[in-house]
């Protein structure tokens, strides 16, 4: 928390005792410049000198001259440059409306809260400003194009890092998942979410995936080597499942490299169960005949429905971080969890969380029935090498 004096908080609600309270506590956590307003007209005179990248608002939705929702429109309007933080006595899934409202209208929202304030659950939204600012880098303005990324495949700049998947029950080794990443010589290490949606943009997806592809088994089969063997989950992209020869390929590079086909899931977004439906459960099923698993990924996110989970052979549902990140804390994403993986086990899935973090989720998940987890309470996204190092460790210790 030592970065919050880098910050201007504005508390804006109409209870002066509160904004005592919110007040002290900041200073305790480090914050130096903390301004406290009871109006939206006490606040107007110096909105402009508030309206910067390092500001964080604290708006109550209850306020005397205007409500805090039509204050949410107005930020937008005067294109607001600082995060918002939601406080208010009001039910929470009107908070979370707002919320929703708020990104909706591409305001920076950290996130939204009851009163009283429960200042754990603040400090823990607060925590989310390092992600926010991570999130602030990927959107550097990265001078490449289609024809940079094609050298980039050509020349084997993207490499493969991997996340460590663990039992629930007893924190067992089960797989990974293959994360790709772009070592560009200017700007370094450029995240996936940059140079993927490049490559679908200028048609590269399926090169880019089957490069992945062949870089994982080549890294099986040199795990195979060494005694280890690693069940990988692999993304896809929508376009792939448009490719016929997808189950080939990937059979192909089974008897190159002697893996079995069944240490590979692949998983796709619900996204891409729209569009030519025919040809995608065509290239599905007959990736399911090959004993290929088949996750859907960030599920309850998009466009998920009870038939396509019926209808297609999945063998994994993987439920998106987005409500593994307050399970422990927040009502309505308990229940979103509880019902997915009740969901998965009656159509005999397997469940994966992403994004766990804490020991409280992982205590949540157990009881929950949750199968499988993965986050950075076990490890962080690792290269090839570390994640070795890694995996004889942990075996180590769990045998």
């Amino acid at each position: 928390m030592d970065k919050l004096s880098n910050y201007d908080f504005v508390l804006l609600d109409d209870d002066e005792l509160l904004l005592k309270l919110e007040k002290q506590f900041l200073k305790k956590l480090g914050a130096t410049n903390v301004y406290t307003y009871q109006s939206v007209k006490e606040l107007t005179p110096e909105f402009q000198l508030h309206n910067t990248q390092n500001t964080i608002l604290l708006c109550d939705l209850k306020l005397p001259d205007i409500d805090g929702v039509e204050l949410i429109r107005q930020l937008a309007q005067q294109q607001f440059q600082g995060y918002i933080v939601i406080v208010s006595g009001t039910e929470h899934r009107i908070i979370d409306s707002v919320v929703t409202m708020a990104k909706g209208l591409h305001l920076k929202v950290l996130g939204g809260m009851q009163k009283p304030i429960h200042f754990p659950s603040f400090s823990k939204i607060l925590q989310k400003l390092q992600y926010k600012e991570q999130q602030e880098v990927v959107r550097t303005p990265y001078k490449i194009d289609e024809k940079k990324l094609r050298t980039a495949i050509n020349n084997e700049d993207i490499f493969l890092v991997y996340q460590p998947k663990v039992r629930v029950e007893n924190a067992k080794f089960v797989g990974a998942e293959v994360l790709a990443r772009w070592q560009h010589a200017e700007y370094g290490v450029i995240p996936p979410l940059i140079f993927i949606e490049l490559a679908e943009k200028h048609g590269l997806i399926s090169d880019l995936t089957y490069y992945i592809l062949n870089k994982t088994f080549q890294q099986l089969a040199k795990w195979q080597q060494h005694n280890l063997l690693v069940p990988v989950s692999v993304n896809i992209s929508e376009a792939d499942l448009q490719y016929i020869d997808l189950p080939e390929h990937i059979m192909t590079l089974s008897h190159r490299y002697d893996i079995d086909p069944s240490l590979i899931t692949l998983e796709i977004t619900e996204s891409c169960l729209i569009g030519d439906v025919p040809q995608r459960l065509e290239v599905i099923s007959r990736l399911r005949l090959r004993n290929i698993g088949l996750s859907i990924d960030d599920f309850g996110t998009g466009y998920s429905s009870l038939e396509k989970l019926r209808n297609i052979p999945f063998t994994e549902l993987k439920i998106d971080k987005s409500f593994i990140q307050y399970v422990n804390s927040s009502k309505d994403d308990y229940n979103i969890v509880k019902a997915n993986i009740e969901l998965a086990k009656v159509l005999g899935l397997q469940t994966v969380a992403e994004g766990v973090e804490e020991k409280e989720q992982i205590a949540i998940l157990k009881e929950l029935g949750c199968d499988i987890i993965q986050g950075y309470y076990y490890s962080k996204p690792l290269p090839a090498d570390e994640f070795e190092v890694w995996l004889r460790k942990h075996l180590a210790i769990k045998n």
